[in-house]
């Protein structure tokens, strides 16, 4: 299609679309050459005429500076006139503007607004975003009350950052903030994403069993994420063979799951796993894997393995 020949005096609201799916082509290279500056010309000649799929694109073009200068001013300007026009990624677009200050001034009851008005039309993100500022008391006095009630519309449409934070909010609450009420919420919404296959809440759900005292349930559940491949879990499974924390102790089966932790980047696992190979447990002792583990634990910021490194250089 070529953009020269386009009448553009009263076009409909069919031609206005396709004038946005001509600029969407153009910007995800969809058939054509990915080209954005050919894509702004088509997303700002729908944007004039009041398309707002087209408002937001160019909105989202100045924010990156794709096709255009990066101008958060003129991206704020452009998600605006959609957000005003209902379209929901407008309002989240402009809305994470607010928060950040970027094109607009720092607002946080203007953030608050625009997440409800998209929460509301049921955005399953903009109410895990409302739910973090109520948590947070952005734009708004602290209310828990408000932030589960959020968070959990957000789980009920399957949108796993609310299910995971609903517990992540129980499990960090101080002590200025009972929120033992909401036990059963979280480990209702962890244990949904853990069936769905997520083995951070696996891992998250033991923590609540543990906490309740019920550390079979709690350990079966590491046992679990651990055997499918979840780094903190194999570390944890580890250090209990090592130390016999509630296992019997094995040295042969704590270096299997430390190595398959330490692997997979997890600092103290790759410490112990050292000291498995400085002294010989459950591994063929060798100073030498020994100290490179520990190095390596040490690159990562294991404090252990840090000040025995120092200790060695004290000698």
């Amino acid at each position: 299609m070529d953009i020269n020949s386009i009448n553009t005096v009263n076009p409909t609201e069919e031609e206005l679309d396709t004038w946005n799916k001509e600029g969407m082509k153009y910007y995800q290279g969809d058939g054509v050459e990915q080209n954005y500056e050919e894509a702004v010309k088509w997303f700002r000649m729908a944007a004039r005429k009041g398309f707002t799929k087209a408002m937001y694109n160019i909105g989202i073009c100045y924010n990156y500076g794709e096709g255009v200068p990066e101008n958060k001013e003129e991206a704020a300007i452009w998600y605006n006139k959609a957000a005003e026009k209902n379209y929901v990624p407008a309002q989240i677009g402009i809305a994470k503007l607010y928060l950040l200050g970027n094109g607009v001034p720092q607002d946080y009851k203007k953030h608050l607004y625009w997440l409800k008005r998209a929460a509301e039309q049921g955005s399953a993100d903009a109410q895990y975003m409302l739910g973090g500022a109520y948590a947070r008391g952005l734009g708004v006095d602290k209310n828990y009350k408000e932030a589960f009630k959020w968070l959990e519309k957000g789980a009920e449409q399957g949108d796993e950052k609310s299910q995971l934070t609903i517990g992540a909010m129980v499990l960090s609450a101080g002590k200025d903030d009972d929120l033992s009420e909401y036990i059963p919420l979280a480990k209702k919404w962890y244990r949904v994403a853990a069936e769905n296959g997520n083995l951070e809440a696996h891992f998250m759900l033991s923590s609540i069993y543990n906490h309740e005292g019920n550390f079979a349930e709690g350990d079966n559940l590491i046992r679990i994420a651990a055997e499918k491949g979840h780094a903190q879990s194999q570390e944890l499974l580890g250090i209990a063979y090592y130390t016999g924390d509630r296992v019997e102790q094995d040295y042969t089966k704590a270096a299997f799951w430390l190595h398959k932790a330490a692997y997979q980047g997890m600092a103290y696992a790759m410490y112990v796993l050292g000291l498995c190979y400085l002294y010989g447990d459950g591994v063929e002792e060798n100073t030498e894997t020994a100290l490179d583990w520990i190095d390596k634990a040490a690159e990562n910021g294991d404090q252990n393995a840090i000040d025995f490194l120092k200790s060695l250089d004290e000698e």
